[in-house]
């Protein structure tokens, strides 16, 4: 969100000279560490199962 939030003002689109809603992507990328496994791993060991309620 805060990237989203840091983009400039968006220009709105008009037809006919009147402003119209316009469906638009952001594509935004993530980068995941090497060992994501190995912290996915640490994260699961540390909570606590759910299925045993």
């Amino acid at each position: 969100m805060r990237v989203v939030k840091q983009l400039p003002p968006f220009t709105p689109g008009k037809q006919l000279g009147r402003p119209v809603r316009v469906a638009f992507t952001i594509p935004i990328g993530f980068r995941l560490p090497p060992n994501v496994e190995q912290i996915l791993a640490e994260r699961a060991a540390l909570k606590p199962d759910s299925t045993t309620h």
